[in-house]
């Protein structure tokens, strides 16, 4: 038997005891791992301290432009482009085949069909338009689309249409709005030239409206300085010259009243569109402009004489067709005309060999200051001769009517810039020649009238004879 004393007692059974941490063994390291999470060991850190220290220093480079922006400004000058084409097909609806206009008479869509070609030659400006992104939209290029979307009716007055379209072109996404795009907005702003006063207290035929052709070039002469960048964005410049236009457009009645409300009008609304730069009236001295406004007013050029009328030659084109016999037609007309008045003939200086013919219920005296004031022309005097200034005739419409058919071959047509009219009783002929046929077809009616049935007579010559042989025949059998 074995002693029991130097055996070891082996337990059947785990004797319990305190719970020992238990800890997983450490995963052995994996360089692959390290550097892919951009690990260092203490050696590597060590290392590039170490080689950071010796390497040379070097200026840091620009920073790399992502691929995503770097076509960033065509990509903006496409969408700008994009979106003002949309704005032109928005507001020039030529695709619908009809005016753009607004017809005046009853404020609703003109709707007069186009021409194919203009909606064609549309279409070919936009394409260009689209392909050139450098030149993008012109001037130009505006006034031809707006014409190309009007009629025939509106052609001719494309101010309203283009107001329309420059004002939501202003306000579409834009690299850099042009300078001629703010001048036109400044246009619409404004009012258009005219040469009666803007207050609404005239009736349509009141001869009292007209403001004279002196401040329709004024007018005209303003209008211009107010679209220069040099005016409009100058708050102490721009004030001044509004006034002015403010004075040149009302007439003596309500300039007072009225200009200063509507100038006030003017400048917020321009600036509200382009804001000041310069409001410091040191930074332009005043004598620079107001000099410059005063030359205005006194119309100091070469096209106007010391007294402010103009003396330059007249802008004049051939009439067209003669309306001699369908005039007379007129004036036979019952109650065509006044039953008695005044004719008369007068030249203005720079002008010779032209004579205006006409006729007035008034004075010719008075006929004659009211073309001074509204033509912005002296008149010098031809008929009535000075032996009978106020020699008064019957039916002067009828007189006038048989003169200018007598003359017609020699008639003009004068674009007058004063008060914006075209003036069809201009005759290239000789104050000689000018009187003579008034002279002659006055002392016609003063033998005429007597007789019972000159009208009927007269009616029946008209529907039988050519004009030559017609007043041959008139002057000597009726």
């Amino acid at each position: 038997m074995h002693d029991k004393t130097n055996q070891i007692p082996r337990p059947s059974s785990p004797v319990p005891g305190p719970a020992l941490p238990i800890t997983p063994p450490s995963s052995p390291f994996k360089s692959k791992t390290v550097r892919d999470n951009g690990l260092q060991t203490p050696q590597q850190s060590r290392a590039s301290r170490v080689r950071r220290d010796l390497e040379p220093r070097t200026p840091p480079t620009s920073p790399h432009t992502p691929p995503d922006r770097r076509h960033t400004g065509e990509q903006e000058a496409r969408r700008a482009t994009f979106s003002a084409i949309e704005t032109l097909k928005k507001c020039l609806p030529v695709h619908r085949k009809e005016c753009a206009a607004v017809a005046e008479s009853t404020k609703t869509a003109c709707k007069i069909t186009l021409p194919a070609r203009n909606i064609s030659q549309f279409d070919e400006i936009l394409a260009r338009i689209s392909d050139n992104l450098k030149g993008g939209l012109s001037e130009q290029t505006l006034n031809d689309l707006v014409t190309l979307a009007l009629c025939h009716i509106h052609k001719g007055r494309p101010r309203s249409t283009l107001d329309k379209v420059s004002r939501l072109l202003f306000t579409a996404p834009s690299i850099d709005t042009p300078s001629w795009l703010v001048a036109k907005v400044i246009q619409s702003i404004v009012p258009e030239l005219r040469a009666t006063c803007l207050s609404n207290g005239h009736s349509p035929y009141d001869t009292t409206s007209m403001v004279g052709g002196r401040n329709v070039h004024i007018t005209r002469e303003i209008l211009k300085r107010v679209t220069e960048p040099d005016i409009f964005r100058d708050d102490f410049q721009l004030r001044a010259y509004l006034e002015v236009l403010g004075e040149s457009m009302f007439c003596g009645l309500h300039r007072e009243e009225e200009a200063p409300g509507r100038v006030a009008e003017w400048f917020s609304e321009i600036r509200v569109i382009c804001p000041s730069i310069e409001s410091n009236p040191a930074v332009h001295p005043a004598k620079d402009f107001r000099a410059d406004i005063a030359a205005i007013k006194r119309l100091e050029h070469r096209r106007c004489d010391l007294t402010g009328y103009e003396i330059s030659p007249f802008i004049h084109e051939p009439p067209g067709k003669s309306k001699g016999i369908q005039n007379i037609k007129n004036a036979l007309k019952p109650k065509s005309g006044p039953a008695k008045g005044h004719v008369y003939a007068y030249e203005v200086e720079g002008n010779a060999g032209l004579v205006k013919i006409g006729y007035s219920k008034n004075t010719v005296q008075v006929r004659l200051d009211q073309h001074a004031l509204v033509c912005n022309r002296l008149p010098k005097k031809l008929f009535p001769l000075s032996e009978s200034p106020d020699r008064e005739v019957d039916h002067p419409l009828l007189v006038e009517a048989l003169c200018h058919a007598e003359l017609s071959r020699f008639q003009t047509k004068v674009d007058c810039e004063a008060c914006l009219r075209k003036h069809e009783e201009w005759f290239n002929v000789s104050p000689e020649s000018a009187i003579v046929t008034l002279q002659k077809w006055s002392g016609w009616m003063d033998r005429t009238k007597s007789k019972s049935n000159w009208r009927q007579a007269l009616e029946k010559e008209l529907n039988l004879r050519d004009t030559e042989g017609l007043l041959m025949e008139i002057y000597d059998n009726i």
